[in-house]
């Protein structure tokens, strides 16, 4: 019965990543002071083979770039950068799944 219980909450345990994270990184490109943004993120996910996506989408959604890994136990990720519009808004979005 207690092996029973055990077996419960360890797969229940794995529904959801140990971690997972995103944040935006910026630099300067060039000697005009152009910004650049490019997104990062990484999730940790003991013994599931799952994908961490990390995107740089517009305020309207439109991805602008995508970059996904896929691996057992960590991944890691970042976009390559992006120079947005002068007027565009740009958000940093993560994303995880369990699987390919």
């Amino acid at each position: 019965m207690v092996s029973n219980i055990m077996s419960i909450m360890s797969s229940r345990a794995s529904d959801k990543p140990k971690s997972h994270k995103g944040k935006r990184l910026s630099k300067v490109i060039d000697n005009g002071g152009t910004m650049a943004v490019a997104c990062y993120a990484e999730t940790t996910w003991k013994g599931v083979l799952h994908t961490t996506t990390a995107r740089v989408e517009n305020s309207k959604g439109k991805v602008r770039k995508s970059a996904k890994d896929t691996d057992i136990n960590y991944t890691d990720i970042t976009t390559d950068y992006y120079v947005p519009d002068v007027f565009e808004n740009i958000e940093c979005r993560s994303y995880w799944k369990k699987g390919k």
